[in-house]
């Protein structure tokens, strides 16, 4: 509804932040489809999802999340070992399976378009450099 009200006003591209974990999973599957829904009703508007070029292990969100509360384990248990240790190793390919599998259930969409940001950019969380950036 939101997409569409964007639309209406003549935005021409769409900003929205990607998933909070990669995978094939059936929090990605869900996210894919509610974009392929919003292209639908975005008319010409482009949609950008933001993604990173790789997730470091530590650094993720440890906000709640919906699903999280309505009692979805799998989100936090996904980067679990046996040991019951997390993981530590980077998955380089992670985020590149994510936008594989969200740009192939829009179809390939023509207006759906990949945006990465780049560590020492403006859009880096404060507090995680000591300079300044101007």
């Amino acid at each position: 509804m939101e997409v569409a009200y964007a639309n209406f006003c003549g935005a021409r591209s769409i900003l929205v932040s990607g998933p909070r974990h990669d995978g094939k999973g059936r929090d990605t599957i869900l996210y894919a489809r509610a974009i392929h829904e919003a292209l639908a009703g975005a008319g010409r508007a482009n949609i950008i999802i933001h993604l990173p070029m790789y997730r470091e292990p530590g650094l993720e969100e440890q906000a709640e999340s919906l699903t999280s509360v309505v009692g979805s384990a799998s989100a936090t248990t996904s980067n679990m070992d046996e040991s019951g240790s997390a993981d530590k190793e980077i998955d380089l390919f992670g985020a590149w399976d994510t936008w594989n599998t969200i740009r192939s259930i829009c179809e390939y969409s023509l207006r759906l378009f990949v945006g990465t940001c780049h560590r020492l950019l403006a859009c880096a969380p404060s507090g995680l450099y000591p300079f300044h950036l101007a």
